[in-house]
């Protein structure tokens, strides 16, 4: 399969529009029914400006994985004024794809799976080539895993943790229109760590440790009620957000 993410200029409707100032990601791929992802309604804090969330989505989608939107806005440090392709390949590595940005358009490749609406098109080609925008993120094929990020510092101490507990939480195996196959496990407590590896759903984890991070992620099961908790687990650590299970003494916000 082959896939690009491609910035297009692009009018208020995500239209291809030579010469706007806004700029627009969309998916370009081989794939005849690539995964249809609507950054409006894909459940993200910043819907309108979500769409090269919503393109890494749509290619997790296809490669068997739904990360919640929210979660790969973390994953980027996205903000409501855009995404740029940095980021984008950020957030493609912490689900260990390689990624790289070259700057022409991938001819050649008919279908379009274009954010905004969540549109599939084809035989539009020739109206994205005229207001591509120079950039174009070519997605690795291979389904071997990249190597996790390193993580450059340890985490900033805590005044009060970690904290020593002993608990069992549990992997979630859905988030309702937002399910998930796999969590990640990171290297440190926070979105900004590098993913260690990834575990299954319905897992039971034996956590010995928990702490109060800096990244604060809204809990879909508790009414997206913010928690800041992350539990040691094995050598890396998991958000309390994403599974089942509280540590004995802790607080969904502290210290």
């Amino acid at each position: 399969m082959a896939d690009f993410i491609v910035l297009i200029h692009s009018n208020s409707n995500g239209d291809p529009t030579p010469g706007s100032s806004l700029g627009h990601w969309v998916r370009v791929t081989d794939n005849p029914h690539p995964a249809a992802v609507n950054q409006l309604a894909a459940g993200g804090q910043h819907p309108h400006a979500d769409c090269g969330e919503a393109c890494v989505k749509s290619i997790l989608k296809d490669r068997g994985r739904d990360d919640p939107i929210v979660e790969i806005e973390h994953e980027e440090g996205a903000g409501p004024y855009g995404t740029n392709a940095t980021q984008l390949e950020r957030s493609l590595a912490e689900d260990f794809i390689g990624s790289h940005t070259v700057g022409n358009y991938p001819n050649g490749h008919p279908v379009i799976m274009n954010p905004l609406g969540g549109r599939v098109v084809t035989g539009q080609e020739a109206e994205y080539i005229a207001a591509f925008w120079g950039q174009t993120i070519v997605v690795a094929d291979s389904p071997t895993p990249v190597p996790p990020r390193p993580t450059p510092h340890p985490p900033a101490p805590n005044p009060r943790g970690p904290f020593r507990t002993r608990c069992v939480v549990v992997t979630r195996p859905s988030w309702g229109y937002r399910s998930r196959q796999t969590l990640h496990v990171r290297s440190g407590p926070g979105l900004h760590f590098g993913a260690v590896t990834a575990i299954g759903d319905g897992v039971r984890l034996n956590v010995d440790e928990f702490y109060y991070g800096t990244d604060t992620i809204p809990d879909p099961r508790n009414h997206n009620l913010p928690d800041n908790r992350w539990y040691h687990y094995n050598r890396g650590w998991v958000a309390s957000a994403l599974v089942d299970g509280d540590a004995p003494g802790s607080k969904r916000i502290g210290p």
